[in-house]
């Protein structure tokens, strides 16, 4: 009797891992931040890791979280469903930024922002994002009246809901 092994790819093609491993695991512990890259790959992490960024495994592009609060491990599961994709300045580009929490988050170049934003043409404390609704996250960004370049251009409005 010859017994015949599967290749281990072959293997994962028949099983459904989806309905197994929840929640995905990170480093050997249950992690509750998710945060998905453009194409696809999820990034996974306890609240209390003080890791804030990452390079995506499968595309090379940075993935970073913004909250401006701590969270307690496990409370935040399903939070961070909204991001911010750096499209142009000197630093940044191609960053995606997951956003989290409840607490207003701050942009703008001033070191210490929750996220910071490097350049000529972004004031210090140049906007603000409030969360409005969960599940799926909604934000609104506000401008603090900055004298630099908008960040965001919306004909004269100073709070604009994001969907």
């Amino acid at each position: 009797m010859r017994e015949e092994s599967l290749h281990p790819s072959a293997v994962r093609d028949l099983i459904d891992f989806s309905d197994i491993i929840k929640p995905l695991l990170y480093k050997g512990a249950i992690a509750m931040i998710e945060a998905k890259c453009g194409c696809g790959w999820t990034w996974a992490r306890q609240e209390s890791a003080t890791q804030t960024a990452m390079t995506c495994r499968e595309c090379g592009k940075v993935l970073s979280i913004a909250c401006a609060e701590t969270l307690a491990d496990g409370s935040g599961s399903g939070d961070f469903d909204a991001v911010l994709d750096v499209l142009a300045g000197p630093s940044r580009v191609g960053e995606r930024i997951c956003l989290g929490g409840v607490v207003q988050i701050t942009m703008g170049k001033l070191e210490g922002s929750h996220v910071h934003l490097p350049g000529n043409m972004v004031s210090r404390q140049h906007c603000r994002l409030a969360r409005m609704d969960f599940g799926p996250s909604k934000w609104s960004i506000s401008d603090n009246q900055s004298t630099k370049w908008p960040l965001c251009e919306w004909p004269s409005r100073r709070v604009q809901r994001i969907k």
